[in-house]
Formats: structure tokens, C-alpha cells, sequence
């Protein structure tokens, strides 16, 4: 699991974006902590940015 910040690095993207994303619908973190901090697996980032580079 990788966090909001080293998701948004390996997507290039900012934290911000990657955020936007994720309450759009674009994008599902694998896991929300208590405190509300999202994680991402990083097999499934590299799955999504697959998927927009081949739109």
C-alpha cells in the first residue's frame, strides 16, 4: 500500500489531482485509514494509468 503522496508521484501527477480524481469516481484507493487517509495499491495505479494512456 502507498500513500496520497507516492501515488500521485508514480502517476505524475499533484496530490490535489490525484484527490480529484478520487472523489470524482476516476479513481478507487484500496484502502481508507480511521483517520481518513487514503492508500493505494500500486499494482491497480499502474492498471489505471494503463487505462487513461489508451484512451
Amino acid at each position: 500500500m502507498i500513500s496520497t503522496g507516492e501515488a500521485a508521484r508514480l502517476l505524475g501527477v499533484s496530490q490535489p489531482t490525484l484527490n480529484r480524481a478520487v472523489r470524482r469516481g476516476r479513481l478507487q484507493p484500496t484502502l481508507t485509514t480511521p483517520g481518513g487517509h487514503r492508500r493505494f495499491d500500486s499494482a491497480e495505479l499502474s492498471a489505471a494509468l494503463f487505462f487513461e494512456d489508451s484512451r
